[in-house]
């Protein structure tokens, strides 16, 4: 009996032994899988946490950018042109958020221009709200370089006669300002100017080339131009035309570059300041042209590390938008790399399509503008390709315009956005 009983006993306890010792392998490998599991989810609400912080940043400087430029605008009494509207807030984004608030509490006074010099490398708007349509500026625009300013030249347009303003001829000794950028009607005839403007872009132009004439001078004498600005700067000591009542009323004509008002420096109520020197005179002042910064090309990053369903219709990756403010007519290059999470294992086959739109509902475009991943011979389980896609837009006028990384699913929504990349290139004509 003892002996049967120990027979029993002894090979229980072997097997007991067995079956311990092939389990710990398996339970080692059960929770290191576990652990590099949880480590990448970890991984992953880190870099949303990150992602959500990062475009909560972006949506403020958006905010704070965008009220500055209108507080700006407000003080001067004249918009700014489109394409520098959009350049100004675009350069805002590298501005500390901190910065900002307090250029916002003050009013979106002083010198901006050191604010922005202060910042880092360009990026990008990324506002949700579309602005409106654009009045592109003039086409014709030569000595085109990447670096330097470029000049446009217009129709010869009237932005001053004196002998047409309530204010009458310059007096001597006495500062006048003058508008020569935007389209304020009541500015320019108050001037003796073309009520409409004359097509020189506020804030865009830098310098504008201005032909002046003397118009009865009462005696000799001389005209001086520099900038304007809010706390009204020394003429310099230079003349731009000289005059005398020559005999036979002959009126005398110089044609300069005129330095224009520094919207980001100061408040720009005008562009420039002109004086006569010794003897009344009238004046008479046509623009040629204006000078403006080159449009260059820049780059403006986006993404998004959040898992999104794509659906059987039009689905945007909602993160993975890029936002461009566009100075000026030209092409914007959007490339992105998609990270995909494929169930195939609810259907026989998956069919997924997949673009870069303008708006989150568009999933059209031509042959080189989509990209197709199908799962149909493989076999059953989670698939995790990569896939690049790229599309070429035209701008034809400035202003700020948003791109979308969307897709559709066949024929089910079992798959998923993983992660993406997006780069948006901006390049003027």
């Amino acid at each position: 009996m003892r002996r049967s009983a120990l027979s029993v006993r002894v090979p229980w306890r072997v097997v007991g032994t067995v079956v311990l010792v092939a389990a710990a392998p398996f339970t080692l490998h059960t929770y290191t899988a576990y652990a590099q599991i949880q480590a990448v989810s970890n991984q992953k609400e880190q870099h949303a946490a990150e992602e959500a912080s990062r475009r909560a940043q972006e949506e403020e400087s958006r905010r704070l950018g965008e009220a500055i430029v209108g507080m700006r605008e407000s003080l001067t009494g004249r918009p700014f042109d489109p394409g520098f509207r959009e350049t100004v807030k675009r350069k805002l984004l590298d501005v500390p958020v901190e910065a900002l608030r307090d250029i916002e509490r003050d009013g979106a006074r002083g010198d901006l221009g050191a604010a922005i010099s202060g910042g880092g490398p360009e990026s990008a708007d990324q506002d949700l709200l579309l602005l409106p349509s654009r009045v592109a500026e003039p086409a014709a625009v030569s000595g085109v370089a990447q670096t330097g300013y470029v000049y446009v030249p217009v129709t010869p347009c009237r932005i001053v006669d004196t002998r047409l303003s309530p204010a009458g001829p310059l007096p001597p000794g006495v500062v006048r300002p003058f508008v020569v950028s935007g389209a304020n009607a009541t500015l320019f005839e108050a001037q003796g100017g073309s009520a409409t403007g004359c097509g020189i872009p506020a804030g865009t132009a830098t310098a504008a080339f201005v032909n002046f004439v003397s118009v009865g001078p009462a005696g000799p004498g001389n005209l001086r131009a520099w900038a304007y600005a809010a706390t009204i700067p020394a003429p310099p000591l230079a003349s731009i035309l000289n005059y005398a009542a020559v005999p036979g009323a002959l009126n005398i004509a110089n044609g300069i570059v005129a330095p224009l008002c520094d919207p980001l420096a100061t408040t720009c109520t005008y562009d420039l300041l002109v004086r006569a020197d010794a003897s009344s005179t009238d004046v008479v002042a046509d623009v040629l042209g204006y000078f403006r910064p080159a449009p260059t090309s820049f780059v403006v990053p986006g993404g998004s590390a959040s898992l999104v369903p794509i659906g059987t219709s039009c689905t945007p990756y909602s993160g993975a938008l890029v936002g461009v403010n566009v100075p000026a007519p030209g092409k914007v290059l959007v490339e992105a790399n998609l990270q995909l999470e494929i169930n195939h294992t609810q259907f026989s086959f998956e069919f997924l399509t997949l673009s870069i739109g303008n708006s989150p509902t568009s999933c059209s475009g031509g042959v080189g503008d989509i990209s197709y991943v199908s799962m149909n011979t493989q076999p059953t389980g989670y698939y995790y390709p990569s896939v690049g896609i790229s599309r070429l837009f035209t701008v034809s006028t400035p202003g700020t315009y948003y791109y979308y990384v969307n897709g559709y699913s066949n024929p089910g929504d079992h798959s998923k956005f993983w992660n993406a990349g997006v780069k948006a290139t901006f390049h003027p004509n």
